[in-house]
């Protein structure tokens, strides 16, 4: 697969809604599922051939938010992103992506609007990336909600960060 920086992955477009994305993936076997996060739910296509997850932007389908790929063959500038050592990878989008966002798990890059993720083999991280993640224009400016925020949508608004729970 070979990601075009906001644009999509192959011939499959961020704009593609799920009729469309269906359509153009009809020869493979696709299982229709969903996420959920607090109150949003994210209508999610996977395809196990391509292992390829894609989620959309709601629960309808209207358009893609990423693409996410794992253990497959991924193609930026004509490398292969799951053959490179991820600590390279890393580097050497760091040197053209002053943006990027690492944590321990991983990294994205704004500039070229795609991610990579390494897995965890007993107690360590892998060598090489367990998934790249393409994603949208609007996937990295999401807001995401406090850990207060979360706990309160969980245990309700009367919920107070200071009580003991186990009193």
């Amino acid at each position: 697969m070979k990601i075009k920086s906001y644009i999509g992955i192959d011939n499959l477009l961020f704009t593609d809604n799920f009729k469309e994305i269906s359509n153009k993936l009809k020869e493979f076997k696709i299982e229709k599922g969903e996420t959920m996060f607090m109150d949003k739910v994210n209508l999610t296509l996977f395809v196990e051939q391509l292992d390829l997850l894609i989620t959309f932007s709601n629960n309808v389908g209207d358009s893609v938010e990423c693409f996410e790929i794992n253990r497959k063959n991924v193609f930026f500038e004509d490398m292969n992103l799951m053959k490179l050592k991820y600590d390279f990878l890393e580097e050497f989008i760091k040197k053209s992506d002053p943006d990027i966002i690492i944590d321990e798990e991983g990294f994205n890059s704004p500039k070229f609007g795609f991610g990579a993720y390494r897995g965890v083999n007993n107690s360590k991280y892998t060598l090489y990336p367990k998934s790249v993640i393409v994603f949208n224009n609007t996937y990295l400016s999401k807001e995401m909600p406090s850990e207060d925020d979360i706990i309160k949508f969980y245990l309700g608004e009367n919920y107070d960060p200071n009580s003991n729970p186990f009193e």
